[in-house]
């Protein structure tokens, strides 16, 4: 969706067009990823925090079973990692 190509390349104002228009925050792409897995595979913390901040679904799984927070720290994404603990919606478990 235009949405996971805004969080795929960091364009915060493209989606918070987007999302002020109705885009889905949590929808699916054709790999079964929202846009809060693009934003955690690319590390763009900016387009975490708006997608968070419009209910996108962190503990959503992909097709290998990883959350954006999974993600996030397989890629090494720490300052992601530290927005994700802060705005606390980090869950207690993860399975790895």
């Amino acid at each position: 969706t235009p949405l996971h190509i805004a969080a795929i390349k960091g364009k915060k104002e493209i989606a918070e067009l987007l999302l002020s228009h109705g885009a889905n925050v949590n929808a699916f792409d054709s790999l079964n990823r929202t846009p809060l897995h693009n934003a955690a595979i690319k590390g763009k913390k900016e387009i975490a925090e708006l997608l968070l901040s419009h209910g996108a679904n962190i503990n959503q799984f992909d097709p290998s079973k990883s959350t954006p927070l999974h993600i996030a720290a397989i890629k090494g994404k720490k300052r992601l990692l530290n927005c994700f603990y802060h705005i606390g919606q980090m869950s207690t478990h993860l399975i790895l």
